[in-house]
């Protein structure tokens, strides 16, 4: 009888640990089919600098193969060669090179070297944003089409808490109502003056900052500004977004002396590089553009 209870007691364990393996075997096959479905891709083009930015971050710079102009971030990115620019893309360096995939941002990419890329069976993945939640859903969508889903959250969680933090602030500081906001004028360019709308990404991040874009009317558009109606309109603050990879001249405001601006000093130079990009530095750029404009309007 005793030994009877022990063959069953080790029959038991033994059929226990049999069907404890088969599951771990099964779901082994499951992912080595799922990894088989959807094979992660080895060499990547991204033709915007913003996506080559959210793919060093996600972990896979080393797989960029070729970028467009005016990639300079992170600096390993600077290596990459450089197959389009906004006029175009290299086709035939393109082909030389057989990439898995190509990623290009809406827009910046002419649609006519898009289509002859796809007619030679190239894969091509279109990503495009108009606010930070479009940017975390697209950094979400990057990280399962290149394999790397979990980084992809944490970079996307991270980034929606910072935008979270920035609407907090903006509550806390400068209220609800926008038309008791601040005015806040927007130079893109000093001649011909140029300025931009609210619907462009620096013009969604002063108004983030609780300002008033005094061109909110422009849309997505980047349209010259009439200085006459800087003057008579008297914004708070100057916003003067500042590339420290490309720097440009800036308008010098120290001549127009009554202006509530320049009385208070409030000339914000923000890095245009991080503000201009649907990237990782986005909301990082826009809570200290949001601090600095906080100072200025206390002074």
């Amino acid at each position: 009888m005793v030994r009877s209870s022990v063959f069953l007691q080790r029959t038991k364990w033994l059929s226990g640990t049999l069907a404890l393996w088969l599951l771990i075997g099964s779901a082994f096959v499951a992912q080595a089919d799922e990894t088989n479905k959807s094979p992660q891709p080895d060499k990547i083009m991204a033709l915007a600098p913003n996506l080559v930015e959210i793919l060093f971050e996600l972990g896979v710079g080393h797989k960029i193969i070729g970028v467009s102009e005016h990639t300079d971030f992170p600096e390993k990115a600077r290596q990459i060669p450089i197959v389009a620019n906004y006029l175009g893309v290299q086709l035939e360096r393109v082909i030389e090179k057989q990439p898995d995939l190509i990623l290009v941002w809406h827009g910046t990419t002419p649609q006519n070297d898009i289509n002859k890329l796809t007619s030679l069976g190239i894969k091509i993945e279109t990503f495009y944003a108009e606010s930070v939640p479009d940017l975390v859903t697209e950094i979400t969508r990057m990280g399962q089409l290149i394999g790397t889903p979990q980084r992809a959250k944490q970079l996307a969680s991270q980034i929606q808490q910072e935008y979270q933090q920035i609407l907090s602030t903006r509550e806390l500081t400068s209220g609800t109502e926008s038309s008791t906001w601040p005015i806040g004028f927007i130079e893109i360019w000093p001649e011909p003056l140029t300025t931009a709308g609210s619907q462009t990404i620096v013009g969604m991040s002063i108004e983030l900052c609780g300002l008033n874009n005094m061109y909110s009317e422009a849309g997505p558009q980047y349209p010259q500004a009439s200085l006459e109606k800087v003057l008579t309109t008297q914004p708070d603050v100057i916003i003067q977004p500042v590339s420290f990879s490309n720097p440009t001249k800036t308008k010098d405001w120290s001549s127009y002396s009554f202006l509530n601006a320049v009385k208070k000093q409030a000339i914000i130079s923000p890095n245009a590089d991080a503000l201009f990009r649907w990237g990782p530095r986005l909301t990082a750029e826009i809570s200290a553009l949001c601090a600095d404009i906080q100072k200025v309007i206390k002074n």
